[in-house]
């Protein structure tokens, strides 16, 4: 045993035609020695081997269908899934002994077919696994349950191949709870129903025809793991659901906002702002969780609310009612996520806040309600302490656009912050704010000096795009000809390309750059050298 162990950890020191003959001899070991645990170590070997154990996969799968031993078939399943595309193609033995005697071979069995992916996956699989997964029921004890789990996250994690089956992972959901939504005392193992709540979120459509079995364990189940994955999967299915099954999923869910663990909470918040405009009208019962104990809820009820917001906002011309009552629910709580941006504690629920305070002010614009007060708040925010808020309020400046124009300078301020995270999207929200940004020339000039290579590249785009650039800025655009970094060279041509009456000047230095090695770098220096010489030639 132990020879056929080290065999296989000295497999990297030996020629590439020994290591085949050793394959050779260990899986004549794996077929013939009277042990078990011999034969079974001689399996684990085989795959340690790489490419020359690989190719004997055949008899590995050989193996697996005819071995006495239930612990050298387990070994068999769980190698081939390790195999590859080698493995892959003992499929077959996988999938006849989902049916084997032992647990342990099942289980292995499932798994080695989940590892595929659902690229690889085949329809019989998912046959397969869900008559695996009907036949492990819960009157079968622990063991059974744990096939079930097995067989629940590979149905998963085949994609197309499992869709056929949401409803046998749906059937399961109801073992956590009685149909009047009481919950029933830890009794039975929850693995298996969580895994099926998880696969059933990566089912996608076919997932969302179960969303009434998520429901039910969301509100029911007595395992906090089911519910939070319930409700997790109810987040990702939300996008799938017809209007009617999106709505009647937000009003089912809302007594899981009070569930006593955390962890569900959010979740199920989550998935309320995942159901978007859907879920609107319960947006007051989602911004109370602003004030939930628990940062990472309140964090996530300043998304959903911004979510929310973002979804209502286009759900249909600014000038229809819908639209106009949308955006009125949505302003009408922007004062409690200003409060979050403003004092809580948390800098996650700080930074989620000012997230959704940009989603409600571009809601609010979009149906020309003043988004003046959303801006002002975010303003605020701008010399937060922590560096997440700082982004996620400079980002939301920027998509709000030119009603930030009186809030110009604070961004213009965050071009020397100590954060290149900031800096940079600061130069992307001043390029947002139009003539209010433009004023701003010189602060975005200091920024072509600055240690970042993105930064420079930013502010060199920057003041290729500003009418009020003078022959300063562009000799400071030619400087930057001269720089080490490719993207900074390549976005320097383009800016003195979009400035004809300054950029002529440099007509020499733009041509050397088309002898560059790099096809951006040519590719900007041709499309600079185009504008300005059709430019010229206009003005001629």
């Amino acid at each position: 045993r132990w020879a056929i162990w080290c065999a296989g950890c000295l497999s990297t020191c030996r020629p590439d035609g020994e290591l085949h003959a050793l394959a050779a001899t260990i899986a004549d070991v794996m077929s013939d020695d009277i042990s078990g645990v011999v034969r079974k170590a001689a399996v684990l070997c085989l795959c340690k081997l790489g490419a020359p154990g690989h190719a004997l996969a055949e008899r590995v799968a050989s193996t697996l269908r005819t071995d006495v031993d239930d612990f050298v078939r387990a070994e068999a399943a769980e190698a081939l899934g390790d195999m590859g595309e080698l493995g892959q193609g003992q499929h077959a033995a996988l999938e006849a002994v989902l049916s084997d005697a032992s647990r342990h071979v099942r289980i292995a069995a499932a798994k080695a077919l989940a590892g595929f992916g659902e690229a690889a996956a085949q329809p019989s699989w998912g046959v397969a696994l869900a008559r695996l997964f009907a036949a492990a029921g819960d009157d079968g004890g622990g063991d059974s349950l744990r096939v079930r789990e097995a067989a629940a996250k590979a149905l998963g994690s085949i994609g197309d191949a499992g869709k056929p089956h949401a409803a046998t992972l749906g059937m399961v959901l109801a073992g956590g709870g009685d149909s009047s939504g009481t919950r029933r005392p830890p009794a039975r193992e929850s693995a298996a129903r969580k895994a099926a709540a998880d696969a059933l979120g990566a089912l996608g459509e076919a997932g969302a025809t179960e969303s009434a079995a998520l429901v039910t364990a969301l509100c029911s189940d007595t395992s906090e793991a089911v519910r939070y994955c319930a409700a997790w999967s109810l987040g990702e299915l939300g996008g799938e659901l017809g209007s009617d099954a999106a709505e009647g999923v937000a009003e089912g869910i809302l007594p899981a906002l009070r569930d006593e663990d955390a962890d569900v909470r959010e979740a199920t918040v989550r998935a309320l702002g995942a159901l978007g405009a859907s879920a609107a009208r319960h947006a007051p019962l989602v911004a109370v969780l602003l004030e939930d104990p628990t940062a990472d809820v309140r964090a996530a009820a300043a998304r959903a609310l911004g979510a929310i917001a973002s979804a209502t906002a286009s759900l249909s011309s600014p000038s229809s009612p819908c639209m106009a009552a949308a955006a009125a629910d949505g302003s009408e709580h922007t004062p409690a996520l200003a409060r979050v941006l403003r004092a809580d504690p948390s800098p996650t629920a700080r930074a989620a806040a000012a997230k959704a305070l940009g989603a409600s002010g571009v809601a609010a614009a979009a149906v020309g309600a003043a988004a003046a007060s959303v801006a002002a708040d975010l303003a605020a925010a701008l010399g937060d302490v922590d560096t997440d808020v700082r982004v996620a309020a400079v980002i939301a400046l920027g998509e709000l656009g030119h009603a930030v124009g009186e809030h110009a300078g604070l961004v213009a301020k965050l071009i020397v912050d100590v954060d290149q995270k900031v800096r940079a999207f600061a130069l992307e929200t001043l390029g947002s704010l139009g003539v209010a940004g433009h004023q701003y020339i010189d602060e975005v000039t200091a920024a072509l000096d600055d240690e970042d290579v993105e930064v420079r590249a930013l502010a060199i785009g920057l003041l290729g795009g500003n009418p009020n650039a003078t022959s300063i800025h562009a000799d400071a655009l030619a400087a930057a000809l001269h720089s080490d970094d490719v993207s900074v060279r390549a976005a320097a041509a383009r800016a003195l390309g979009s400035m004809p009456a300054l950029g002529a000047a440099y007509l020499e230095l733009i041509v050397s750059l088309e002898a560059s090695e790099d096809e951006d770098e040519r590719a900007a220096a041709s499309e600079a050298l185009l504008a300005l010489r059709g430019a010229a030639a206009s003005s001629s």
